[in-house]
This record gives C-alpha cells, sequence and structure tokens, in this order.
C-alpha cells in the first residue's frame, strides 16, 4: 500500500518556521529522498541555500526586485507575481517526495501568487508526497488542511532590543508585510551549518515525525 504523503505547516509571528522547513529538507535529503523547495518573495543570500543546492535539492527562489511588497508599484507587483508563479510552476514539474512551499502564506496574503495554482499545487498533490508550508497568518483552508499544525509565537526576540542579525540568523527579506508592523517581532532565519560534505547515506525510509 502506498504511504500517504502528510502536510506540515508551520505558522505563527514566532522565529523558527524556515528553520524547521529547511530542517526536515535535511532529514529527507538524507534519507536519499527528493527534494524540491519554493521559497516565495525571497532573493538574498541566506547560508542554508547552498548547502541544500550541494546534497541535492531543487530549489526555486527570487523576488524580482529589492522593495517590500507594500512598497512596489503596481508594475512592480505584477512583476514579482510573475517570478513566484514561474518558480511554483517549475517547481510542481519536478518529481519530489518532499515539497516545501516557504512564505506561502505570505505569498496568499500579499496576492503574490496564482491563488488557485498554489492550492492545487498543496490540495492536488501526489497521494505519496510530504508537503511542508510556512506562513505568519495561515489561511484558513491551510489550518484545515494541515496534518501537522505548529504556531509559533514570539516571546522574546533580540530585534527587540536592537540587536544586529548575526552569522546564524538574518533579517527578513522585503517580502511579507505590507506595513511595518507594530509588533516588531519579525521573522528570520538560521542557517543550517556544518553540513558534512557529501550526502549521507540513510538505509530507514523517511518518515518525518513531529516529535522527533
Amino acid at each position: 500500500m502506498m504511504e500517504q504523503g502528510l502536510l506540515h505547516l508551520y505558522w505563527g509571528d514566532g522565529k523558527g518556521k524556515t528553520t524547521a522547513a529547511m530542517g526536515l529538507a535535511l532529514r529527507a535529503l538524507g534519507s536519499g529522498k527528493r527534494v524540491v523547495i519554493v521559497q516565495f518573495l525571497k532573493g538574498g543570500q541566506s547560508g542554508e541555500i547552498p548547502l541544500l543546492a550541494q546534497l541535492g535539492a531543487k530549489i526555486f527562489r527570487g523576488k524580482g526586485g529589492q522593495k517590500f511588497v507594500f512598497q512596489m508599484n503596481e508594475a512592480e507587483k505584477a512583476a514579482a507575481r510573475a517570478v513566484q508563479n514561474e518558480n511554483l510552476t517549475a517547481a510542481l514539474a519536478e518529481p519530489a517526495d518532499l515539497l516545501i512551499l516557504d512564505e506561502a502564506g505570505s505569498a496568499w496574503e500579499l496576492d503574490m501568487v496564482d491563488k488557485d495554482l498554489l492550492r492545487r499545487a498543496v490540495l492536488e498533490r501526489p497521494a505519496a508526497q510530504e508537503c511542508v508550508l510556512t506562513a505568519h497568518k495561515a489561511p484558513q483552508w491551510m489550518l484545515d488542511a494541515a496534518d501537522y499544525s505548529t504556531e509559533m509565537k514570539c516571546c522574546r526576540h533580540p530585534y527587540q532590543k536592537g540587536a544586529k542579525a548575526s552569522n546564524t540568523e538574518k533579517r527578513p527579506e522585503n517580502r511579507s508585510f505590507q506595513r511595518p508592523s507594530g509588533r516588531f517581532c519579525v521573522y528570520c532565519f538560521a542557517m543550517i551549518s556544518r553540513l558534512a560534505a557529501s550526502r549521507p547515506r540513510a538505509s530507514a525510509a523517511l518518515r518525518m515525525s513531529a516529535t522527533a
């Protein structure tokens, strides 16, 4: 019997959503699985990306410009939206045991992706395909569909004290807020450090467990 792929959702205003998603990517790659990653509205340098690509992940990212969405005019929004749709379409053409749609919630919320295409990518994916979504504000359909739903809550963050980003954390890309938030609790992303130079081999099949 074919194993049913589950849907993971990491959402909320706290740190760790992308970190959790990339950890699952690393686990899958270590088990010999095919991993495809779409990062919506992200285009800057991020330490984990070249390492995951080196391990075999197919990664689609870029936002078409360096502005926040709320700073874009309509033509710039249209161009950025086209990049997101192209990336998602290209990613869906790749065979994948694990599909990660990072910042899918922000792309949905800001209307920066074809919503019908995104819904179909998640809800009509191959039966055995595992899927991971990250979101600041998750739309109701994502919350309803998720097999794992984990809310990341920001209780404290160094940025609240004016701390600068370190090598393992980077300030948010120009992607997510239409207006600067009064709650200065921003997302940031940790890099996966000191990965092995070659892909580890694992005999056990991947099991994405929330308790592992």
